[in-house]
């Protein structure tokens, strides 16, 4: 990150003043490209081609990111499970969150920051339909991308006039492509059978887990596609299962009636039939609170499968590919909906877990809008640092997270009151 800025500011987007000089069109490239903003589109001007509904293989991509990238996506959307696990993830990393500075500012320049850094919200989000959608769509948008793909992407975009940024433009990482060039990795964007390298002072990419051999990242579902393949047919056998075995129904016996003395065999039929459809008309037309009233000769009683070993043994082995599932995505099946008996005390310990793993995440989604702030700032002629954290507080345990702070804030008061820190490192303490 502060390679990055270094490199931002040897491009002179830092502005001497409020009016600083014109930007340059040489500082940044202003040739004519495609953005491909993200979803498979063909950027800001493309037709909409979301993927993951569909997935076809093709033995010739067999093993390469792009194809991996496509089986995620297909998996995402199509089993409930890996569709949770990815929903999960993206909104507990988009948590709430807070924003400071590096220096003392007064507070009317504050609230001129505030006031430039907000406007920076209503127009950062490509989607303009989506009525200012702000850092909370982008990253959303981000999130989802990220442990479903494995990586997240996007191209910052400065305005023609240079005073301002217009936008920031998710790219698909499925499209991207990377090449060791002198020691340092170069990412191009493959549009159709041209090879567009990104400028690096624009471009944001993260990595999932990514290796020093290997940058793009791994998904957070890239250990369970051969799992959910097992899940799924297990679904798939207990639906033919349970199809072949059918269902309870009601089996309405009537005993025929006796023949009278002298009765003609064609008039004994005809009695016989006219009691049975009397009887069948009668059940017909019971309504759900209705009962059926008849002689001694007629029996109503169920009949259906009489086992039920077989569903409890599926039962087993769908909950352990599940749990199997869960595990993969760093999760537990009670954070997805699933209720196997989980204790209070494992499922917070469990949660607490969850969140320090989120907290790894938002790290790199508040590098990336610090970043964005900072450029929008420096356009403006107002160059300083911005902070931004996310808030995780939750709603169980406060009453020992209060307690906590409590003695952290009386540590951090006796350390000062007895000259063993400075006033300005208590507050770093404190986080005031």
């Amino acid at each position: 990150m502060q390679k990055l800025l270094s490199k931002i500011k040897s491009q002179k987007l830092f502005a001497r003043n409020r009016r600083g000089k014109r930007f340059s069109s040489k500082r940044l490239s202003k040739q004519s490209r495609i953005i491909a903003a993200g979803f498979g589109g063909k950027g800001r001007k493309s037709v909409i081609n979301p993927g993951g509904n569909v997935f076809v293989f093709d033995g010739m991509l067999a093993g390469s990111p792009k194809f991996r990238i496509q089986l995620y996506r297909f998996l995402r959307n199509n089993i409930p499970t890996i569709n949770s696990a990815v929903w999960t993830w993206s909104k507990l990393s988009n948590a709430p969150r807070t924003r400071r500075y590096d220096v003392g500012i007064s507070a009317s320049a504050e609230s001129e920051v505030e006031e430039i850094l907000t406007d920076l919200e209503r127009k950062i989000f490509p989607f303009h339909f989506w009525r200012y959608g702000g850092f909370d769509a982008l990253l959303d948008t981000l999130f989802n991308a990220l442990f479903t793909d494995g990586a997240a992407s996007g191209e910052l975009v400065i305005n023609p006039s240079g005073d301002g940024i217009e936008g920031f433009y998710p790219l698909d990482v499925s499209e991207l492509d990377f090449e060791l060039k002198g020691g340092r990795w170069e990412i191009s964007q493959i549009v159709g059978d041209k090879r567009i390298k990104l400028p690096t002072q624009t471009l944001f990419y993260y990595g999932l887990d990514a290796e020093a051999s290997d940058p793009r990242g791994r998904s957070i579902i890239s250990a369970v596609p051969f799992v959910a393949h097992i899940e799924q047919q297990l679904v798939n056998d207990m639906s033919k299962a349970a199809h072949n075995a059918g269902y309870h129904r009601l089996q309405v016996s009537i005993t025929p009636p006796q023949k009278f003395p002298g009765e003609s065999d064609k008039a004994y039929i005809e009695r016989a039939n006219s009691y049975f459809d009397d009887t069948v008309q009668m059940m017909n037309g019971l309504e759900t609170d209705d009962n059926p009233i008849t002689w001694n000769d007629v029996e109503i009683k169920h009949i259906g499968p009489s086992n039920y070993s077989s569903i409890g043994a599926w039962y087993l082995n769908h909950r352990s590919m599940v749990e199997d599932i869960c595990s993969g995505c760093h999760l537990d099946p009670f954070m997805l909906g699933y209720s196997y008996g989980t204790t209070h005390n494992w499922a917070k310990f469990k949660y607490e877990i969850v969140l320090r793993q989120v907290h790894t995440i938002q790290a790199a989604a508040s590098h990336l809008l610090d970043w964005l702030c900072e450029v929008e700032l420096a356009l403006k002629g107002i160059p300083i640092r911005v902070y931004h954290r996310f808030d995780n507080s939750k709603s169980f345990g406060m009453l020992e997270q209060r307690q906590s702070e409590q003695i952290h804030i009386g540590n951090v008061v006796t350390m000062l009151n007895s000259g063993l820190i400075n006033e300005d490192r208590a507050k770093n303490l404190l986080e005031v």
